[in-house]
């Protein structure tokens, strides 16, 4: 079973996690999640980094905070957990907020901390022009977009063979069509190429 280490902050994207959380396990991936942790010994600088150590996969998402800094440190956990996929060598997906995102309402704009901007812009600045990423605006449509970016992932490399090509997220955009009851969405490769997906892949609005 592929282990997966999912990495954000939490105060702003609890909601985005949970829905993440019950569609990773629906779709039969296991979750390494600081939410599933438990107690452990160590602080949670040395069990986040042993936990990611043990997954196959990190899934990165970021939006409008930095997230906590511990003490005696210059970066968030969020940004460690980034710098340890590359340094152990483990594939990473990244999913960044749509920066044309606006909600007042929105948790994630009520949990920003805008004293870290600086280190946040820096910090997507830096994501931006590692890695090919995804972008997103609601729970639902990140988790579908997680999950066919790791399947894409999974396909490519059969997980248990080398490859240097960096994997891709894939953007799925979903528009629910209140008439009939389903989702209609458009996956789309952040390469190239776009697959519409409807009457053989939809998601009935009350799942």
């Amino acid at each position: 079973m592929t282990r997966v280490f999912v990495s954000s902050t939490s105060k702003d994207l609890g909601e985005f996690r949970a829905v993440l959380r019950d569609a990773l396990a629906e779709a039969g991936y296991e979750i390494a999640d600081m939410a599933h942790f438990g107690a452990q010994d160590g602080d949670a600088v040395q069990v986040s980094e042993d936990e990611l150590k043990r997954s196959d996969v990190v899934v990165g998402i970021y939006a409008l905070r930095y997230g906590y800094i511990p003490e005696g440190s210059t970066k968030s956990i969020t940004e460690m957990e980034y710098d340890w996929a590359f340094q152990y060598k483990k594939p990473i997906l990244c999913f960044v907020l749509d920066e044309n995102f606006k909600n007042p309402r929105s948790v994630l704009q009520k949990n920003q901390d805008p004293e870290y901007g600086e280190q946040l812009a820096d910090f997507k600045d830096r994501i931006m022009k590692q890695r090919v990423v995804a972008t997103f605006n609601d729970a639902k449509g990140l988790a579908a977009s997680v999950i066919a970016s790791l399947r894409k992932w999974e396909s490519r490399t059969n997980k248990n063979s080398e490859s240097d090509d960096p994997p891709e997220a894939v953007t799925i955009t979903i528009n629910a069509d209140h008439n009939s009851g389903v989702i209609v969405g458009k996956i789309g490769n952040i390469s190239g190429g776009n697959n519409n997906f409807g009457s053989n892949n939809t998601t009935n609005n009350n799942t």
